[in-house]
Protein backbone atom coordinates (compact mmCIF):
# COMPACT_ATOMS: atom_id res chain seq x y z
CA UNK A 1 0.00 0.00 0.00
CA UNK A 2 2.75 2.42 0.93
CA UNK A 3 4.60 1.84 -2.33
CA UNK A 4 1.42 2.39 -4.35
CA UNK A 5 0.66 5.53 -2.38
CA UNK A 6 4.17 6.84 -2.99
CA UNK A 7 3.93 6.21 -6.70
CA UNK A 8 0.48 7.83 -6.78
CA UNK A 9 1.78 10.89 -4.90
CA UNK A 10 4.76 11.05 -7.22
CA UNK A 11 2.48 10.87 -10.24
CA UNK A 12 0.29 13.64 -8.81
CA UNK A 13 3.32 15.83 -8.12
CA UNK A 14 4.65 15.26 -11.63
CA UNK A 15 1.23 16.07 -13.07
CA UNK A 16 0.97 19.19 -10.89
CA UNK A 17 4.51 20.20 -11.84
CA UNK A 18 3.77 19.76 -15.54
CA UNK A 19 0.59 21.83 -15.10
CA UNK A 20 2.61 24.54 -13.34
CA UNK A 21 5.22 24.47 -16.10
CA UNK A 22 2.54 24.75 -18.77
CA UNK A 23 0.85 27.64 -16.92
CA UNK A 24 4.19 29.42 -16.57
CA UNK A 25 4.89 28.98 -20.28
CA UNK A 26 1.48 30.35 -21.17
CA UNK A 27 1.93 33.35 -18.84
CA UNK A 28 5.41 33.96 -20.24
CA UNK A 29 4.13 33.80 -23.81
CA UNK A 30 1.38 36.31 -23.02
CA UNK A 31 3.87 38.70 -21.41
CA UNK A 32 6.24 38.30 -24.35
CA UNK A 33 3.44 38.94 -26.82
CA UNK A 34 2.44 42.18 -25.03
CA UNK A 35 6.10 43.26 -24.95
CA UNK A 36 6.45 42.68 -28.71
CA UNK A 37 3.26 44.61 -29.40
CA UNK A 38 4.52 47.57 -27.36
CA UNK A 39 7.84 47.53 -29.22
CA UNK A 40 6.03 47.38 -32.57
CA UNK A 41 3.78 50.27 -31.57
CA UNK A 42 6.76 52.40 -30.49
CA UNK A 43 8.68 51.68 -33.68
CA UNK A 44 5.61 52.59 -35.74
CA UNK A 45 5.33 55.89 -33.85
CA UNK A 46 9.03 56.59 -34.46
CA UNK A 47 8.57 55.86 -38.16
CA UNK A 48 5.65 58.29 -38.32
CA UNK A 49 7.71 60.98 -36.60
CA UNK A 50 10.78 60.58 -38.80
CA UNK A 51 8.95 60.17 -42.11
CA UNK A 52 5.22 60.73 -41.66
CA UNK A 53 4.37 60.82 -45.37
CA UNK A 54 6.35 57.78 -46.49
CA UNK A 55 4.41 54.54 -46.14
CA UNK A 56 5.27 53.27 -49.59
CA UNK A 57 7.00 50.06 -48.53
CA UNK A 58 7.41 47.94 -45.50
CA UNK A 59 10.40 49.25 -43.60
CA UNK A 60 12.37 46.95 -41.39
CA UNK A 61 12.73 47.83 -37.73
CA UNK A 62 16.46 48.24 -38.18
CA UNK A 63 15.95 50.71 -41.05
CA UNK A 64 13.45 52.70 -39.01
CA UNK A 65 15.75 52.82 -35.99
CA UNK A 66 18.69 53.85 -38.20
CA UNK A 67 16.62 56.70 -39.65
CA UNK A 68 15.67 57.78 -36.14
CA UNK A 69 19.33 57.77 -35.08
CA UNK A 70 20.31 59.76 -38.18
CA UNK A 71 17.58 62.28 -37.46
CA UNK A 72 18.64 62.64 -33.83
CA UNK A 73 22.26 63.20 -34.86
CA UNK A 74 21.14 65.79 -37.43
CA UNK A 75 19.08 67.60 -34.79
CA UNK A 76 21.99 67.54 -32.34
CA UNK A 77 24.27 69.15 -34.95
CA UNK A 78 21.63 71.76 -35.74
CA UNK A 79 21.17 72.54 -32.06
CA UNK A 80 24.93 72.91 -31.63
CA UNK A 81 25.09 75.38 -34.54
CA UNK A 82 22.19 77.34 -33.07
CA UNK A 83 23.91 77.45 -29.67
CA UNK A 84 27.12 78.72 -31.29
CA UNK A 85 25.21 81.38 -33.23
CA UNK A 86 23.39 82.46 -30.07
CA UNK A 87 26.64 82.64 -28.17
CA UNK A 88 28.22 84.73 -30.94
CA UNK A 89 25.14 86.97 -31.16
CA UNK A 90 25.11 87.25 -27.42
CA UNK A 91 28.76 88.33 -27.27
CA UNK A 92 28.26 90.75 -30.19
CA UNK A 93 25.21 92.30 -28.58
CA UNK A 94 27.07 92.49 -25.28
CA UNK A 95 29.84 94.40 -27.04
CA UNK A 96 27.28 96.74 -28.63
CA UNK A 97 25.66 97.30 -25.24
CA UNK A 98 29.04 98.05 -23.68
CA UNK A 99 29.76 100.57 -26.45
CA UNK A 100 26.37 102.23 -25.96
CA UNK A 101 26.91 102.35 -22.22
CA UNK A 102 30.32 103.91 -22.75
CA UNK A 103 28.77 106.60 -25.00
CA UNK A 104 26.11 107.35 -22.40
CA UNK A 105 28.76 107.59 -19.70
CA UNK A 106 30.83 109.93 -21.85
CA UNK A 107 27.75 112.11 -22.42
CA UNK A 108 27.02 112.19 -18.70
CA UNK A 109 30.64 112.92 -17.92
CA UNK A 110 30.53 115.80 -20.42
CA UNK A 111 27.42 117.18 -18.71
CA UNK A 112 29.05 116.88 -15.29
CA UNK A 113 32.21 118.62 -16.54
CA UNK A 114 30.25 121.46 -18.13
CA UNK A 115 28.23 121.85 -14.91
CA UNK A 116 31.45 121.96 -12.88
CA UNK A 117 32.91 124.58 -15.26
CA UNK A 118 29.81 126.72 -14.86
CA UNK A 119 30.04 126.37 -11.08
CA UNK A 120 33.68 127.43 -11.14
CA UNK A 121 32.92 130.45 -13.36
CA UNK A 122 30.07 131.55 -11.11
CA UNK A 123 32.33 131.20 -8.05
CA UNK A 124 35.04 133.26 -9.77
CA UNK A 125 32.48 135.96 -10.62
CA UNK A 126 31.17 135.98 -7.03
CA UNK A 127 34.68 136.24 -5.54
CA UNK A 128 35.84 138.92 -7.92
Amino acid sequence: KEIRQRSTNKARREKNNSNVVIKRKIAHNEVECRRKLKITKCITQLANIVEPSCHCGKETRVNILQKVLDRIQHLEKSNQKIRENLKQYSSESETVLQQQLALVLVDHLGLVLSFLKQQRKSEEVNTA
